[in-house]
C-alpha cells in the first residue's frame, strides 16, 4: 500500500493495520482511523536516522581532520537519539489523547508474534536466495 494511500486504507477496511513509528502515523492522523486507532508496541523496528560518507574520503583527511569528524559524528548520535526518543514520547502520549488504544510490549504476547513472523521470513528469505543472509541476522539477534 502506497503510504499516501494509507489513511484512506485503514479507514476504508482495505488494510487491516500497518507498522510505523509513533510519530510517522500521529502525524498522518492513521490512529484516527478504526483501523489504525489499536497499537501494539513490539519493539521489532528501530527508526534510523544514518549519516554517511565515503570511505575514501573519510582516509583520506588528516587525523586531525577525522578527529573532529568523529567528535560531531559523537554529537550528531547523542542529539539524534534525544530528539527520537522526545518525539516518541510526544506522538505516543498525542495518540493516546486522541483515544487511541496502546497494547505496552510487555503486555504482548512477543512469542505468538515471532511464531507467526518466522515462516514469512523463511520463505522470503528461500523465495529470494537470502536464507543464509537471515540465518546471520538471527544469529547476530540471538534468535
Amino acid at each position: 500500500m502506497a503510504w499516501g494511500e494509507l489513511y484512506q486504507a485503514l479507514q476504508q477496511g482495505v488494510v487491516d493495520s500497518a507498522e510505523n513509528d509513533y510519530t510517522s502515523f500521529m502525524l498522518k492522523e492513521h490512529h484516527k482511523t478504526d483501523n489504525g486507532k489499536h497499537i501494539a508496541e513490539t519493539h521489532h523496528d528501530y527508526t534510523t536516522r544514518l549519516l554517511l560518507m565515503s570511505g575514501h574520503f573519510y582516509d583520506g583527511l588528516t587525523d586531525e581532520q577525522k578527529g573532529w569528524i568523529d567528535e560531531a559524528v559523537e554529537a550528531c548520535t547523542a542529539e539524534e537519539r534525544e530528539v527520537v526518543y522526545r518525539m516518541f514520547k510526544e506522538s505516543k502520549e498525542k495518540v493516546i489523547a486522541d483515544g487511541a488504544t496502546v497494547t505496552n510490549f510487555e503486555d504482548l504476547d512477543i512469542d505468538a508474534f515471532k511464531a507467526l513472523a518466522l515462516p514469512i521470513q523463511d520463505k522470503f528469505a528461500a523465495d529470494n536466495n537470502m536464507t543464509a543472509e537471515l540465518e546471520m541476522i538471527r544469529a547476530a539477534a540471538g534468535n
